[in-house]
C-alpha cells in the first residue's frame, strides 16, 4: 500500500502518545532500537522510531519549518510555504508509523524499504532548499526555489488551484503583403487585414478570458464569446482553437500601434472579470479606463519576452483597481521552459508563444501579449528593409 494511502490511518496514530498500541504480536510491543524481533517472515532488528527521517547525517523532529521564511508581498507565497510545512509534518508522522509497523511485524521488509525511501527522498531535499530560500537574491530566484519546494513536497491532488496554460497565436497575412501563415511572437508586427486565431491548451480544466486593448484604449472581448463556438470552461489537455472552426479575428484598419492582448486563467470562474467583459461586449464599456476591474490590467508592463521591468509589485490583484499614478504590476504566473522551439500544440494550431503555470499556492494566471499593428503599406516597407518572417502554407480558407 502506498504511503499516501496509508497515511490517513497513520497520522492519527502518530499524533497520539508514544504508548500507541501496535497490531503486532504481544511479544513485539515496546521493542527497543537494535533489539531482535521475531516475525513470521524471520528475525529483524527493531528500528529507532523516535525520528526515522534523516538528512545531512542528522535526524529531524519537526525542525524543517519553512513557513517562517515567508514575508513576500504575495499571499499565495505564504499559502505555499504553509502547505510545505504541513506536508513535511505529515511525511514525518507517516515515517514514524511505518517504523512502528515494521517493528511490530505488521509491515514487510521490502514494503518498508520502498515506502520509507519515498519519504526520505522527499524530505531530504528540504534543508538545502530552505537555506537557499533564506539566501535568495531576487524575487525570481525566490519564486523558483519555492516552486521546487512546493511541487516536490505537496502532492498533485493537494495543489487544487494549480493550472498550466499554453497560448499560441497564428496569423494569415493578407495577399497584399505576400500571404501565408506566421506564428506570432511578442512585439511582432502584423498588418491590417491579417486574420488571427489562438491555440489554447490548459491542464487541468480551466476558465480562460482573453480581451484586447487597441492603441486608442478601446476594448474588444475575444473570449468568451457565444458567437465563436468554444465556451468556458476549456477541457484539460485538449487544444482549443479560438475562434473555433475556420473563423478568425480580423485586424481592422481603425487603430495602428501597439495592440495588447490580456489573458486571465483560473480553475474557477472569475465572476467580476466575466461581468466586466460582458459590459464590453454589450457596448456599456468602450475604454479600458471606464472600468476599474479592467483598468487593473493596464498597469501590467509590455514585456518584449515576458519579463517584467524592475520595481513592479509582485502581483496583479483582480479585486483592486490599478495603483494610483499609473504604477506597474508584475503579471502572475511562472513562465515555463518548453525546451526551446516547442512543436505544435497537440491537436494542431500554432506552437506555444508562451507556457505559464500558476505560481506556488496561487490560483490565477494573468499575462499580457503585445504585437505591433501596422498598415499594409508600412508592413510591406518594413519587410523591404529586413527579413520577411517565415511563413507556412496550409489548406483551407479562413473566414471572418
Amino acid at each position: 500500500m502506498a504511503p499516501l494511502v496509508r497515511s490517513s490511518i497513520w497520522i492519527l496514530a502518530a499524533t497520539l502518545s508514544a504508548g500507541v498500541v501496535s497490531c503486532g504480536p504481544p511479544s513485539q510491543k515496546g521493542a527497543q532500537a537494535g533489539e531482535e524481533v521475531s516475525c513470521p517472515s524471520g528475525p529483524r532488528k527493531a528500528r529507532d522510531c523516535t525520528s526515522e527521517v534523516q538528512y545531512s547525517g542528522s535526524k529531524t523532529e519537526g525542525s524543517l519549518s519553512v513557513a517562517s521564511l515567508g514575508g513576500g508581498s504575495a499571499k499565495h507565497e505564504e499559502v505555499a510555504l504553509r502547505r510545505v510545512d504541513e506536508e513535511t509534518e505529515r511525511f514525518i508522522a507517516t515515517q514514524n508509523q511505518l517504523c512502528r509497523d515494521y517493528n511490530s511485524c505488521a509491515l514487510g521488509v521490502d514494503d518498508y524499504n520502498r515506502e520509507a525511501k519515498e519519504i526520505r527522498d522527499r524530505v531530504s531535499r528540504i534543508p538545502a532548499l530552505k537555506e537557499a530560500l533564506k539566501n535568495a537574491k531576487s524575487d525570481a530566484e525566490r519564486t523558483k526555489i519555492i516552486d521546487e519546494l512546493y511541487r516536490g513536497t505537496v502532492p498533485d491532488d493537494k495543489r487544487t488551484e494549480e493550472v498550466t496554460f499554453r497560448l499560441g497565436m497564428e496569423a494569415k497575412l493578407p495577399d497584399s503583403v505576400g500571404g501565408g501563415y506566421v506564428d506570432v511572437r511578442p512585439q511582432m508586427p502584423l498588418p491590417t487585414n491579417a486574420r488571427v486565431a489562438f491555440t489554447v491548451n490548459v491542464s487541468p480544466q480551466a476558465f480562460v478570458y482573453i480581451f484586447q486593448k487597441a492603441p486608442n484604449g478601446s476594448l474588444t472581448t475575444l473570449f468568451p464569446d457565444e458567437r465563436i463556438g468554444t465556451q468556458n470552461p476549456l477541457a484539460g489537455g485538449q487544444a482549443a482553437r479560438i475562434p473555433s472552426g475556420k473563423m478568425s479575428f480580423r485586424l481592422n484598419e481603425k487603430d495602428l500601434g501597439v495592440e495588447n492582448v490580456y489573458i486571465a486563467v483560473s480553475r474557477k470562474p472569475l465572476e467580476r472579470l466575466e461581468q466586466a467583459l460582458a459590459r464590453v461586449s454589450s457596448g456599456k464599456v468602450e475604454k479600458i479606463g471606464d472600468d476599474t476591474m479592467l483598468q487593473s490590467f493596464s498597469a501590467l508592463p509590455q514585456p518584449a519576452a515576458g519579463a517584467a521591468p524592475q520595481g513592479c509589485t509582485r502581483a496583479l490583484e483582480l479585486d483592486a483597481p490599478a495603483p494610483p499614478g499609473g504604477g506597474c504590476r508584475k503579471s502572475r504566473g511562472l513562465e515555463l521552459d518548453d525546451g526551446g522551439g516547442s512543436p505544435h500544440t497537440p491537436g494542431g494550431g500554432a506552437p506555444p508563444t508562451f507556457a505559464v503555470r500558476t505560481e506556488p499556492g496561487d490560483d490565477l494566471i494573468v499575462k499580457v501579449f503585445c504585437f505591433q499593428h501596422l498598415s499594409e503599406q508600412d508592413y510591406q516597407a518594413k519587410l523591404n528593409q529586413g527579413t520577411k518572417p517565415e511563413t507556412k502554407t496550409r489548406g483551407g480558407v479562413i473566414l471572418e
